[in-house]
């Protein structure tokens, strides 16, 4: 008998397609969803969460923020929860600070233990261990 383990997904949509881009390869989002919570494996997906830095609402932003919205709007479209983060302006470039969204969302939050089951309501999740590189 296979035990099921309900798992939750956190990407952080930039840095996925930056390490993505630097291998010169594109994303499937749903290749990736599919492959975490792959249920032949045992794994039962609850939620995949995108989060997703905007560029801020200014002219010479313009042409990102709509490439990112366009994507928000396809990711919301297939079945993905998408949190996004309005970014300030630093010089030419933005800050998001993407990572500080995500990290806030795990607040309160502590691994299971074996023997432990995840309950609704519960600020209690397996999270993996995320290496940034």
């Amino acid at each position: 008998m296979q035990i099921n383990r309900r798992v939750l997904i956190f990407a952080d949509a930039d840095n996925t397609f930056f390490s993505a881009q630097s291998f010169n390869r594109k994303i499937d989002w749903h290749k990736i969803r599919d492959y975490l919570a792959d249920p032949e494996e045992g794994r039962e997906l609850i939620e995949m969460v995108i989060y997703i830095g905007l560029p801020p609402g200014k002219d010479r932003f313009e042409e990102q923020r709509k490439t990112k919205e366009k994507f928000i709007y396809w990711a919301r479209s297939n079945g993905f929860l998408v949190v996004s983060k309005e970014g300030k302006a630093k010089g030419d470039e933005y800050e998001t600070n993407v990572d500080v969204v995500m990290e806030e969302g795990f607040g309160g939050t502590r691994p299971m233990k074996n023997n432990e089951a995840l309950k609704e309501g519960s600020k209690v999740w397996t999270v993996p261990k995320i290496v940034k590189g």
